[in-house]
């Protein structure tokens, strides 16, 4: 929103499923009341938001409109490259199913939200 630089490490091949914040809060939050919950793990992920890590910067600047540059760092250490995860069990026990599609979540920033986390 500031047309600031954006940095990424590496370069931006790392594929991800985004989450907006609302939804990560929604599913902890059934983990911490569900009594279904106790002595499981789950998997939290959107995978409507499945996109490399340049993707999303890109993302970020056409749909804030913004004139920042994306800019390219050294990788300080080894990442994982693919990172999308199985939701199915989260849906089946929680009934939990992010709601929030990226560019959605990346709008509400520019309409007053002062979220972005994903």
């Amino acid at each position: 929103m500031k047309n600031e630089d954006i940095y990424i490490n590496g370069d931006g091949a790392q594929i991800r499923a985004w989450c907006y914040v609302d939804d990560f809060v929604d599913c902890l939050m059934r983990c911490i009341e569900d009594p279904k919950a106790i002595g499981e793990s789950f998997n939290l992920g959107n995978a409507r938001a499945v996109i490399t890590t340049l993707g999303l910067a890109q993302t970020v600047c056409r749909v804030l409109n913004s004139k920042s540059k994306i800019l390219f760092r050294e990788q300080l250490s080894a990442d994982i490259e693919l990172r999308i995860p199985t939701v199915e069990k989260t849906f089946a026990i929680l009934g939990f199913k992010a709601k929030v599609d990226l560019e959605e979540g990346i709008a509400k920033l520019l309409n007053g939200s002062n979220k972005i986390i994903f």
